[in-house]
């Protein structure tokens, strides 16, 4: 059956240990306003990360869950600068290949509010420090 909605194999800028986002662009600014879903995003059994983790029965590092979101919220909002994350949480396992649901916004205060859903349960959740470029 194929599959459908966005894999991310990608990698953003992503440096640790403050969690310090690089997503910049130039352009005419646009804010999450409001709260918006989107979904499926998958990352791809052929990720390079993930024979690593672990051999055998891989698992999708939280990294990269985070890292679909980052590519998403960039899809849908250009303009859109995160410089940072607080309190994330992982909350449950995601095989590759199955598909999570991104619930963002809105943007207040320069937070932005995010969870991701798989199968009906909370998969992840946080707070990206964001404004527009």
């Amino acid at each position: 059956m194929p599959q459908t909605g966005a894999i991310y194999n990608s990698r953003l800028a992503i440096h640790y240990p403050y969690g310090q986002f690089a997503l910049k662009s130039k352009g005419k600014p646009s804010v999450i306003a409001h709260q918006s879903t989107s979904g499926p995003l998958r990352i791809g059994v052929d990720h390079p990360a993930l024979p690593g983790h672990f051999p055998g029965q891989p698992v999708v590092p939280g990294v990269l869950i985070l890292e679909a979101v980052l590519a998403e919220l960039r899809r849908r909002s250009p303009h859109l600068k995160v410089v940072g994350a607080r309190r994330i949480k992982f909350l449950r396992r995601l095989d590759p290949g199955v598909g999570f649901e991104l619930e963002c916004g809105p943007l207040q205060a320069g937070i932005l509010p995010f969870k991701c859903f798989c199968g009906g349960e909370l998969l992840a959740e946080g707070r990206l420090l964001a404004g527009d470029a």
